[in-house]
C-alpha cells in the first residue's frame, strides 16, 4: 500500500513538474515573440521613416509585422507539432 502511494506521489510530482517547465517556456517563447513584432515594427520605421509619406510607412509597417506574425504562427504551430510526435 505504501509503495502504491509513494509511486503515485512520485507520478504527481512528475506531472506537475513538467506543466511548470511548458509553462515557464510559454512565457518565454510568447515574450520572445511579442519583442520580435515590436523589433521589426521599429527597425521599418527607422529604414524608411522620412524616406516615403507616413500613411505609407504605416501600411509597410502593418504588411511587415502581418508576415512576422505568420512566420512566428507557423513556428509555434511546428513548436507544437514536433513536441507531440515525442
Amino acid at each position: 500500500m505504501r509503495l502504491i502511494f509513494s509511486v503515485k506521489l512520485a507520478s504527481i510530482d512528475a506531472d506537475l513538474t513538467r506543466n511548470y517547465t511548458q509553462m515557464k517556456e510559454i512565457i518565454i517563447l510568447a515574450s520572445v515573440a511579442v519583442s520580435s513584432i515590436f523589433i521589426l515594427g521599429y527597425s521599418i520605421h527607422m529604414l524608411i521613416g522620412g524616406l516615403v509619406s507616413e500613411t505609407t510607412e504605416q501600411w509597410i509597417i502593418i504588411g511587415a509585422c502581418l508576415i512576422g506574425v505568420a512566420v512566428l504562427t507557423f513556428m509555434g504551430w511546428d513548436i507544437v507539432r514536433r513536441r507531440r510526435q515525442r
